[in-house]
């Protein structure tokens, strides 16, 4: 089963932060729908000091803290909601 995250900007809509020194881009599974308010937020990456952090909100939730880019925070992030839904539809 292949799941789809579709990836929106929060705070910075680009690669540096807000004046508040926020920045952020929220995964929603995607429904097929643009309506935020009937999307799953599934997953959050967060950057500080040019290092990223990704959460994941499945199971008991899975935190890493290692990527130097956006990519390979995505990347961990959609890996781990791909092996959840598999795992799941094993049941």
């Amino acid at each position: 089963m292949k799941v789809k995250i579709k990836w929106t900007e929060r705070y910075s809509g680009t690669d540096k932060p807000d004046n508040l020194g926020r920045w952020a881009r929220v995964g929603y599974l995607d429904h097929k729908t643009n309506d935020p308010f009937k999307m799953c937020q599934i997953a959050w990456i967060n950057k500080l000091n040019d290092k990223f952090f990704a959460y994941v909100y499945i199971g008991s939730g899975q935190f890493k803290n290692d990527f130097t880019n956006i990519e390979q925070a995505k990347e961990y992030c959609e890996k781990q909601v791909a092996n959840f839904y598999e795992d799941y539809l094993k049941l």
